[in-house]
């Protein structure tokens, strides 16, 4: 009799066993369009934060300047670009100190001296001075520029470049123009080239594009061509004096000089023996011609008052410096006079100033402490 084959029968699944699947795989699909929801939450979070911080708020105005915004980015930038450069400045006076320090005590300590200021600037707590400071000087650059357009001035390739070699010798990233390094190594032309691609590099690690730079130069290279402008209609001519004077640190020595000037002594031979005197209480000298404002502006208004108030070959009566010393003073000549290079210089730089007072009250908007507040710490 032949055995029967054993079958194995799979039950179907029951009613109640489909239900319980399905609801299972719904679930799975609601977990899952969860996480995928929790997902794209987190990712939008992020965005949100990501053009939140780096976005938005680096376009948030720091100060309104006619027409031209200074934004946060804008800020920013120029304030990470103004503390690389004095970390660049304290690398090298370390490397200086490594190298030559122990050749020279003196030495040494005025480089001691420069490290510790310069580590004094780039603390966080004086953060806010360096970003003073970068914020004034965009401002400034924004009015030049826009008083450059208004008034056609433009500056030369040629220019440009020296006042970039300029600022890359004072930085420290070239020899300056003749030194003997230059001299032996490249030609004035390859070392700029040379130099201006190794600073470039190093800004632009930093965040700042060439150009970026350039626009910055080219403002600070327009300063003197609108200094000349502002002054380029005025009469340059002015009333200078000549004339010599006797300097004492008391009233009482001013006051004896004086009786020997009414004896009747010669001013110049008395100032000839006051100046070869050991005591350095007393003493004189004869200046070139000056104008009385210059005068004032260096020694005080009564010395002024008193070179104005003196005739031609007349003494004055002792006066009161600024300095806290008393002077006697003969008048030599007074004339009109065209301004020497000196005082036009002066007289460009107050011209200037007086010009960017006025600019600034009428033009600039600084919107509140935001710049306080986002002023770079770092580098």
């Amino acid at each position: 009799m032949a055995n029967k084959k054993n079958t194995v029968t799979t039950p179907h699944p029951t009613r109640k066993q489909n239900a319980r699947k399905r609801k299972d795989a719904q679930l799975e699909q609601k977990l899952r369009w969860a996480a995928i929801a929790v997902g794209v939450l987190l990712v939008g979070i992020l965005l949100y934060g990501f053009i939140t911080e780096v976005i938005i708020k680096s376009r948030i105005p720091i100060a309104e300047v006619g027409e031209t915004t200074i934004t946060t980015q804008q800020y920013q930038e120029r304030v990470r670009y103004e503390r690389n450069l004095l970390r660049a400045e304290l690398n090298i006076y370390n490397n200086m100190l490594f190298q030559f320090g122990e050749l020279d005590p003196e030495y040494s300590q005025q480089l001691q001296s420069a490290i510790t200021s310069l580590q004094t600037q780039l603390s966080p707590e004086l953060a806010v001075l360096i970003g003073n400071n970068a914020l004034d000087q965009m401002i400034e650059e924004a009015l030049v520029r826009q008083e450059a357009e208004a008034q056609g001035l433009t500056i030369t390739d040629d220019e440009l470049q020296t006042h970039i070699r300029s600022l890359l010798e004072q930085r420290g990233f070239m020899y300056p123009t003749g030194s003997i390094t230059e001299s032996q190594t490249l030609t004035a032309t390859q070392q700029f080239a040379e130099g201006y691609d190794i600073f470039l590099n190093y800004i632009r690690g930093q965040g700042m594009s060439r150009s970026e730079f350039e626009e910055m130069a080219e403002a600070q290279a327009l300063i003197p061509k609108v200094q000349e402008l502002l002054i380029a209609d005025l009469d340059l001519e002015t009333q200078q004096v000549e004339l010599v004077y006797l300097v004492a640190s008391t009233e009482e020595e001013i006051q004896a000089l004086y009786e020997r000037i009414e004896a009747g002594e010669d001013p110049l031979a008395l100032v000839e023996e006051l100046n070869i005197n050991e005591d350095f209480t007393t003493g004189g000298g004869q200046l070139p011609w000056m104008s009385e404002a210059m005068l004032g502006s260096q020694i005080g208004e009564a010395f002024e008052l008193a070179v104005s108030n003196t005739p031609v070959g007349g003494f004055s009566e002792p006066v009161l410096g600024s300095d806290g010393n008393y002077y006697l003073i003969q008048v030599l000549g007074r004339e009109m006079r065209p301004l020497d290079a000196f005082a036009l210089s002066q007289y460009q730089q107050t011209a200037y100033a007086e010009w960017l007072a006025a600019q600034r009250a009428e033009k600039v908007e600084i919107l509140g402490d935001t710049w306080r507040e986002v002023t770079p710490i770092q580098p």
